[in-house]
Formats: C-alpha cells, sequence, structure tokens
C-alpha cells in the first residue's frame, strides 16, 4: 500500500506540473502563466525524437529490426499527438480516437515483427495486411456509429494483446541470444500489456471515458523509457556478438590457412617446412628433459618405374597408401612429414632398438597390404634409422645419417629382388 501511495503522489504532483491548459506561446504579464503543452504532447515529442535516433541506428548498422523500431515508435508519436487534441464535435473526436489506438496496435504489431526479424528472415506478408484489415475497419468506422466508447476500451484490450506477443516474442529471444537488452524490452512490453489490461479494466467499469488513473500514466512512461533503454543495449549487444562470430570465423581461418601452410595437399601429413619449423625445438626439448629421439627415412622402392608403366594418378594413390601407412603407425606425440616426392620423414620419439623395430613393422604392413592389389604389384619400402645423440647440434646431421642408412638398404633391397 505505501507503494502504491507513493506512486499516486508523483503522479498527482507530475500532473499539477503539466496542467492541461491550452492558450497562445508565450507569458501573460497581465496574469499567471499557462503552460501551453501537454503531457501527450511531450511523450509524442520524445518518441518522435526517439525515432530519429533509431533511424540513425539502422543507417548506421543496415539491421531491419532497427528500421521496424523507427516505424513503431513513429506511429507511437503520431497516436499520442491525436489522442491529445481536442476537437469541437464528438464525431471527430471519435475517428481521431479510433485513429489514435489504430496507430498504437500497429506499432505493437511492428514491435513483435521486429523481434521476428532478429537474426531470422523474416518478411511482412500481404495476408498478415488482410488479417488485421478487420481492425482498420471496426476502429475507424465504430466511433462514427456507436460512439468513442467503442473503441476507447477494445483499443486497449487489442493493445494488451499485442503488446504481449512482442515481449513473448522478445523473451523468445533472451532465451536463443542470451541478451539483456531483449530482456528489457520484452519485459517492458509484457509489463506494458499489464498496463494497457488494466486501463481497459478500469474505464470499462467507469461512466467516465477519460477517467484513466494517473499511476498507469506514470508506469506506462517509465515503461516506455526502459523499453527505449533496451533497444539501445540491444544494438551494443548485437555488435558485440558479431564482433565475437567475426574473431571466432577469423580465428578458424587462420588456423586452416596455418594448417595448409604446414600440410601436404596429397597425403595431409606435415611438409618439409614444417620440420625446418619444428625439429630444433624438438630437439631441445629431447635433450632438456633426457628423452630420446629418432628419425626414420623413408623412400618408396622403384617409384618411378610405377609412374612410367601405370601413370602418374596411380604413382599418387601409391604415394597416398604408404602416408596412410604410415600415420597409422605412429602416436599422436610423433610427426610423419612428406620429404620430397616419394620420400617421408617419421620423427619419433624413442630409442634406434625401438625405431628399428617400428622400420622392420612398416616394410612387413606395406608388403602385405601391396600384395592383394592386383595389377599395381607388392610395393617395397627402403628405411633408414638414426638417433639423435645428447650433445647433437645440428639436427640436419640426423637426416643425413637416416638418409644414408636408407640408400644401404635401398641397395640391399634392390640385390634380394635380382636373387
Amino acid at each position: 500500500m505505501r507503494f502504491v501511495e507513493t506512486v499516486r503522489f508523483a503522479a498527482d504532483q507530475i500532473g499539477l506540473l503539466f496542467q492541461l491548459q491550452r492558450g497562445p506561446v508565450g507569458l501573460d504579464p497581465f496574469g499567471p502563466s499557462r503552460i501551453v503543452t501537454t503531457p501527450t504532447d511531450m511523450a509524442a515529442l520524445g518518441a518522435g525524437v526517439l525515432a530519429c535516433l533509431l533511424l540513425l541506428l539502422f543507417i548506421y548498422r543496415r539491421k531491419f529490426y532497427a528500421l521496424y523500431w523507427t516505424c513503431s515508435w513513429t506511429l507511437i508519436s503520431a497516436s499520442l499527438l491525436l489522442a491529445g487534441r481536442a476537437f469541437g464535435d464528438e464525431l471527430s473526436a471519435g475517428l481521431m480516437l479510433g485513429l489514435s489506438h489504430l496507430l498504437s496496435i500497429a506499432a505493437s504489431l511492428l514491435m513483435a515483427v521486429s523481434a521476428l526479424r532478429f537474426r531470422r528472415t523474416f518478411h511482412l506478408s500481404p495476408k498478415l495486411l488482410f488479417a488485421v484489415l478487420p481492425l482498420v475497419v471496426w476502429f475507424v468506422l465504430a466511433p462514427l456509429a456507436l460512439g468513442r466508447r467503442s473503441v476507447f476500451v477494445p483499443g486497449h484490450l487489442v493493445s494488451a494483446l499485442t503488446l504481449s506477443l512482442a515481449g513473448a516474442a522478445f523473451l523468445t529471444l533472451v532465451r536463443q541470444f542470451r541478451m539483456v537488452g531483449a530482456t528489457l524490452i520484452g519485459g517492458s512490453l509484457i509489463g506494458l500489456a499489464i498496463s494497457n489490461l488494466w486501463i481497459g479494466i478500469h474505464v470499462l467499469g467507469s461512466p467516465l471515458l477519460n477517467e484513466v488513473p494517473i499511476e498507469a500514466l506514470t508506469i506506462n512512461a517509465t515503461l516506455y523509457f526502459l523499453e527505449a533503454l533496451g533497444m539501445h543495449l540491444l544494438v551494443a549487444e548485437d555488435m558485440t556478438y558479431e564482433l565475437r562470430v567475426a574473431n571466432r570465423q577469423l580465428s578458424a581461418a587462420q588456423s586452416e590457412l596455418q594448417a595448409l601452410a604446414v600440410s601436404d595437399d596429397l597425403t595431409g601429413c606435415y611438409n618439409r617446412r614444417f620440420f625446418h619449423q619444428i625439429i630444433g625445438r624438438e630437439l631441445k626439448r629431447h635433450q632438456r628433459y633426457g628423452l630420446p629421439l629418432s628419425l626414420l627415412f623413408i623412400d618408396i622402392d622403384h617409384f618411378k618405374a610405377i609412374n612410367d608403366r601405370l601413370g602418374h594418378e596411380t604413382g599418387d594413390q601409391v604415394i597416398q597408401l604408404v602416408a596412410d601407412l604410415l600415420l597409422s603407425r605412429v602416436r599422436d606425440v610423433d610427426y610423419v612429414f612428406r620429404w620430397g616426392g616419394d620420400e617421408f620423414v617419421v620423427l619419433l620419439s624413442c630409442n634406434l632398438e625401438h625405431a628399428r623395430r617400428k622400420a622392420s613393422e612398416i616394410k612387413s604392413e606395406c608388403r602385405r597390404l601391396t600384395g592383394q592389389m592386383g595389377a599395381l604389384g607388392r610395393i617395397t619400402l627402403s628405411i633408414g634409422c638414426g638417433e639423435a645423440a645428447a650433445d647433437l647440434e645440428d639436427p640436419f646431421a640426423l637426416v643425413q645419417a637416416a638418409d644414408d642408412e636408407m640408400y644401404r638398404d635401398k641397395i640391399g633391397n634392390r640385390t634380394l629382388s635380382k636373387v
């Protein structure tokens, strides 16, 4: 009760500040000054200014939901201007009142459309215009035939319905995007719907048409202010959201470019450039922690003959087969590089004995897989092994040692093939 009394007192003071009197602009030097505007006119002016600000936001952001907001607040401003006018005859007053409520309902519907348009491809359909045509007919013709009461109460009740729909649409955005601005807008619209319902019920039971609770007008002004604040906050959050999305896309693109820069297109193995980038770091890491580091240098035997006899496409298939075999036989902490042509380098975190066993396993598996490939024939590999010494300074000496051993293994394979 104390809260209601406080709101009523504040509303009475606002009503005293804005006396509903009209007269010439300026002060009368021989009498008391008269205020030449009304609270409705000031509210209409505020709505018009906000519509201009939202139009600037639309021009800057090119987001159609901001354009719908601009149109909505323009209609609210026009509705308030019509509601605040005094007309001499009942017919004109009823017609202007009906148009005022019609513009207010249209503004609420545009707010709902703006929520649907936020991050969605929603467009106004002509069917929606036909759906609201009965409302247009009623609010234009009913006051002419039945008087102002026929549109005053229904206007507030229909506004309550459309405002609640708009508020629900914005609160749905909260669940999807977690934006405070959408919460503020949705809550304000729901509050305005409750206020309009309160006004409609109050006037429905009152003999006086214009007996609107001053508390409701004060609450409406506060809710409209919160709604406007929420709109500007939502635009800022939308920009932040887009920046986050753009940063994620940029990061993903950079990662993809980096992967392309260090990977071989044909096999998916690392390329020779990446080997030059990491070999020094890997060698220092293994020396610092006393871990063994070995290297396999692998070459496909008789690869030129395969290209000459079966074509380069078949040669590429052979390279891919060997690359897949190597990738399946190493751990995640090891590296497989395509050194060039039909040569591969494998960097292993193990000692020389384990590396030789790994090389023997790879040779056996390659012979087994390719022995069942028909016209291609059995493919053999020549592999050289090398282990990094604890005091090794030049990592490419390790590559050279494994390469030399690979050539000795290749000579041995050729001798065996002749035998």
